[in-house]
C-alpha cells in the first residue's frame, strides 16, 4: 500500500496487529464473497437468472455503498473491524543538483 501511500490503522490510531487483520480480512471476505455468494445460490432456484444475479450484485455493493452514508466515509468491513485507512504524507523531493 506504500505506492498508493496507504495505511491501515485501527481507529484509535494505533497500528493494526495480526488479529485485527485477520478479523478485517475475515469480514471483508463474509461481505464480499460468502453472503453474495449464498444470496445467489439461494434465489437462483425461485428467481430468473437475471433477478438471482441481481439479488447477488446488491449484497456485493452493500459494503461499498455503505461509505456513502457513513458518517466518517469507512466501508462496512472497516467499520465492523475498526480499523480505518489514512494517507500519508508526501515524501520531500531531493534537492535538484
Amino acid at each position: 500500500m506504500k505506492t498508493w501511500r496507504l495505511r491501515l490503522q485501527r481507529q484509535d490510531g494505533y497500528p493494526i496487529d495480526i488479529k485485527t487483520a485477520g478479523l478485517r480480512f475475515a469480514i471483508a471476505a463474509i461481505l464480499l464473497i460468502g453472503i453474495p455468494a449464498i444470496s445467489y445460490l439461494g434465489w437462483k432456484a425461485r428467481l430468473p437468472f437475471k433477478s438471482a444475479v441481481f439479488a447477488a450484485l446488491s449484497w456485493w455493493a452493500l459494503p461499498y455503498l455503505w461509505s456513502v452514508w457513513d458518517k466518517d466515509r469507512l466501508f462496512l468491513h472497516d467499520r465492523l473491524a475498526g480499523t480505518v485507512q489514512m494517507y500519508e504524507p508526501r515524501p520531500p523531493r531531493p534537492p535538484r543538483r
